[in-house]
């Protein structure tokens, strides 16, 4: 299997670049559709029923988005003075079906929730780049819009989970309006976001596959130190000080709270909600204790990790005050 990994992943990353760097829309195509063929053989390279029906899903959705985006290439929608047409947005939608932006992302809790944990990591992060770049560049108009709405359905849908895989399908919607503000001020500030949601996202789903989690309830039977570890890192999620999801947030408020100052008071007051979903889910694991466990838990070479994740998660205090 590590041979296989050798070679998806590299294709994968080459794909994105592909999609990102091309001038062509026939080429942005191609790219993607490399990417759909890569992401979907990761995911089967982990064998069982539930990846197969992910899979399958995955690329009949992707398909459908794919032949939107060629039939909208037909019309010719590129133009400026074709903005007041129905027909020209019908390649942004396309994008956002495929990234599983709001309000096309009724799909995305049931379809990616049973995937596997490489693949739920990869979807959260490396396949939102080349819809929402390319996105940006053509539709700024429309994606800021669903930015908006991105962070209010993200941050409203995560309050009624009780798996924590759709908890973090919910806030990466979240994250991805503030991407799409973030590219709004600055490529440089966008990067600087997408790394360290790249980082809090790896640490996170290694902290998931290695205890073997996926439901809120399952959190009652590991230890103290695991309880503690999830807490920090579900509240860097929400942007509280002094984790390391603070930084990038403050930041883009910092720049647009002068020139939107209404938006800037909307993504405080989701943040707010997006804080009690993940308030309420560390509540659980710091006050139920259960010394027998129910599950067959392996904490093997695992604490020397809850320590260095600690460690960076609390870095975001000093990273305020070396880029702001």
């Amino acid at each position: 299997m590590l041979f296989y990994f050798l070679m998806l992943i590299p294709m994968l990353i080459l794909s994105i670049l592909l999609s990102i760097s091309s001038h062509s829309w026939m080429m942005i195509w191609m790219g993607m559709e490399v990417n759909l063929i890569v992401f979907i053989m990761i995911n089967l390279l982990y064998k069982n029923l539930f990846t197969m029906e992910s899979s399958m899903k995955y690329f009949l959705i992707q398909s459908l988005g794919s032949l939107i985006f060629l039939v909208s290439l037909s019309f010719n929608s590129m133009m400026y003075e074709e903005w007041p047409y129905l027909y020209m947005y019908s390649l942004p939608m396309a994008m956002m079906l495929k990234s599983g932006l709001s309000p096309f992302h009724s799909w995305t809790p049931e379809v990616i929730s049973k995937m596997s944990y490489l693949t739920i990591f990869l979807f959260l992060t490396l396949q939102k780049l080349v819809p929402l770049t390319i996105s940006f560049c053509s539709w700024m108009e429309i994606l800021m819009m669903s930015s908006l709405l991105n962070i209010i359905v993200g941050s409203i849908g995560g309050m009624i989970q009780s798996s924590l895989i759709k908890i973090l399908i919910f806030s990466s919607m979240s994250n991805a309006g503030w991407m799409i503000i973030s590219l709004s001020e600055s490529f440089m500030l966008f990067m600087m976001y997408f790394v360290l949601y790249m980082m809090m996202t790896s640490m996170i789903m290694i902290t998931l596959s290695a205890i073997k989690l996926k439901w809120m309830i399952q959190l009652k039977s590991i230890s103290k130190m695991e309880k503690i570890m999830f807490y920090c890192l579900f509240f860097s999620f929400s942007g509280l000080p002094p984790f390391l999801g603070f930084t990038p947030k403050w930041m883009i408020l910092d720049n647009m709270h002068m020139h939107l100052p209404l938006t800037a008071s909307l993504c405080i007051l989701t943040s707010l909600m997006t804080m009690f979903f993940y308030l309420k889910s560390s509540m659980t694991m710091l006050f139920l204790v259960n010394l027998n466990n129910k599950w067959a838990t392996q904490f093997t070479n695992f604490e020397l990790s809850n320590v260095l994740m600690l460690t960076i998660n609390f870095t975001g205090i000093p990273m305020f005050f070396i880029l702001t």
